[in-house]
């Protein structure tokens, strides 16, 4: 099922949208598999639009059951589209969600936020997002333990502990800041990096 919402588009820049992938280190050492959205100013181009989804959109569940297939279209963002250097380099925002959110709850934000000459980076803070709290659910009604936790820890997934969320988060935010220039190259400022929450 697709979900179309309005698109606000206030800026003067095209905005793309990609997904890159971190294995950032836990409090415990284990590897967290972090997917990191980005949003930015973009060489206009006709593309595909960018549509968001569960992390667990379209894994294998229960033969009774149907996998997750939800999708949210935005219409403003444009998919795996190049960065554009005009009136670059770009300055950072990096954006955390709120607790047990996905960075996704927050696109229309990010992709006006990007509409004005900014790098959005939003992380999924692996064992503090929705779809950690999915597969708690599923496997609470299965009834074992059907998915694995992404860090491979056992059950639950949606992790409790405030002060150990927040070491991971302040984890994922630093290898950001080292991925920057791999992602982007000379479109990024690095020397210009603000930090953005939400306060749920």
């Amino acid at each position: 099922r697709v979900t179309a919402m309005a698109a606000v588009h206030h800026g003067s820049f095209a905005v793309g949208h990609s997904i890159q992938h971190l294995n950032v280190p836990g409090t415990f050492g284990e590897s967290r598999p972090v997917t990191v959205h980005l949003w930015y100013p973009a060489v206009p181009r006709v593309a595909v639009n960018s549509s968001y989804t569960s992390r667990l959109n379209g894994v294998t569940l229960l033969p009774e059951w149907d996998p997750l297939s939800w999708q949210v279209s935005q219409g403003v963002a444009h998919e795996a589209v190049p960065a554009t250097m005009g009136g670059g380099p770009w300055a950072v925002i990096i954006f955390s969600h709120g607790n047990t959110n996905n960075a996704i709850d927050y696109a229309f934000m990010l992709e006006e936020l990007a509409s004005y000459g900014f790098i959005v980076a939003a992380p999924d803070h692996v064992g503090n997002t929705q779809d950690d709290v999915r597969i708690d659910f599923i496997n609470a009604q299965a009834q074992f333990q059907l998915l694995p936790c992404f860090d491979n820890f056992t059950a639950p997934c949606a992790r409790t502990n405030v002060p150990n969320s927040m070491i991971n988060r302040v984890h994922d935010v630093s290898a950001i800041i080292d991925a920057l220039t791999t992602w982007f190259g000379n479109r990024v400022d690095v020397s210009r990096i603000g930090m953005m929450a939400s306060g749920g």
